[in-house]
């Protein structure tokens, strides 16, 4: 048995003893959404704040974005996050559409050009100056690391909004996801990554309830079964906080550590996809635990994952992830909770889609901090 097929196996046989897991979910109110279309002024005043970053750190040569402020490295992940992030500010006025196709269109001229991984798909990382592969400490390195399924179909996603908002990009969005072998990073309908290891490639599955079904709906568009991956119920495990079922992996986050349930790939799904019944449900649960926090302690609650300007650089502040309840993890265990802050990401994704305020309004001075 090949090490796709007992991936495949080892999947089908966690679905049957995890199918009665979704049911959880089916007392789940959802919550309302926000209407689409609306903006009040904060929202503007927010947009323009957010697009420095990227003015700020974009590559005049390449087009590409700094991963973090003026670190030298990008991902697929991010490159599509900067193409969604363009887009958005154009249609909100902060750029004018020329900008805004300029920037895509300089950016797209390097991915094509782009050596890959194994001449297949792209390395995991690459330098935003001169888009040469490198390892995560931005170093060169010939082959490269490998590819992460994730980060491609995050961009895969980015590449169908950009075609969908400006039709003169058609022919290099299709030049460039022509050039990717993508169907080597799909196998019996799941998400498989490459990774080197002691010089040679691996192949593992790749994904985690969240991030994992977001993914897939970008390799379902054009055209790829993603049945298994899809499937959230097959390594779904639910985990009661504050009396509000939170939908958790029972596989290891990088086969290391248990799995973190944050908001965001739920979010990402509503606002990119539109929400489904089940991930509309899952981000109801995953929010409402947050409001009962607050209700609870009143301390105002938005956890994330996100980068940080000290060890260990990046951190997850999760509604359930590395064995507990609203903990503050990093990827090798738990982190020192004052390291946890406030994730505006998280905050502001959350008040613009669901309709109701779960926080009163009072004087600044008396509002207690967000996160922990």
């Amino acid at each position: 048995m090949t090490q796709i097929e007992k991936i495949g196996a080892a999947t089908a046989e966690s679905a049957q003893s995890n199918s009665g897991a979704i049911d959880a979910f089916e007392e789940t109110q959802p919550l309302l959404l926000a209407p689409t279309g609306t903006s009040r002024e904060n929202d503007f005043e927010y947009a323009r704040i957010a697009w420095t970053y990227f003015a700020n750190n974009t590559n005049p040569d390449t087009g590409l974005v700094n991963s973090t402020n003026n670190y030298l490295s990008t991902t697929m992940w991010e490159t599509g996050s900067y193409f969604v992030a363009t887009i958005s500010a154009d249609t909100l006025g902060v750029i004018q559409s020329d900008e805004a196709i300029e920037r895509i269109g300089k950016a797209l001229d390097t991915l094509i050009e782009m050596r890959l991984f194994d001449d297949l798909l792209p390395n995991k990382a690459y330098d935003v100056r001169d888009g040469g592969l490198v390892n995560y400490g931005n170093k060169p390195v010939e082959r490269g690391l490998g590819w992460s399924a994730l980060d491609i179909a995050g961009m895969v996603a980015a590449l169908s909004h950009v075609e969908a908002n400006y039709p003169v990009f058609a022919s290099k969005t299709a030049a460039l996801i022509n050039r990717w072998a993508l169907d080597e990073m799909v196998k019996d309908g799941q998400l498989i990554g490459g990774n080197m290891a002691d010089g040679n490639p691996r192949y593992d599955q790749e994904g985690r309830v969240r991030y994992e079904q977001y993914a897939v709906k970008a390799m379902m568009l054009f055209g790829f079964d993603m049945y298994r991956a899809y499937d959230a119920s097959a390594h779904l495990m639910v985990k009661d906080v504050l009396g509000h079922p939170i939908p958790v992996d029972d596989r290891l986050h990088r086969n290391l550590t248990p799995a973190f349930t944050a908001i965001e790939p739920y979010l990402f799904d509503g606002l990119e996809f539109g929400f489904d019944a089940r991930s509309l449900r899952f981000a109801s649960s995953i929010y409402k635990a947050q409001e009962q926090r607050y209700r609870d302690t009143g301390i105002l609650t938005a956890v994330s994952e996100s980068h940080i300007d000290q060890a260990p650089y990046f951190i997850y502040s999760s509604v359930w992830g590395g064995g507990g309840a609203l903990g503050c993890d990093e990827l090798f265990g738990r982190a020192p909770r004052q390291q946890a802050h406030r994730h505006d990401q998280g905050r502001i994704c959350m008040g613009r889609t669901v309709r109701h305020r779960i926080y009163p309004r009072t004087d600044r001075r008396d509002r207690p901090a967000w996160g922990h």
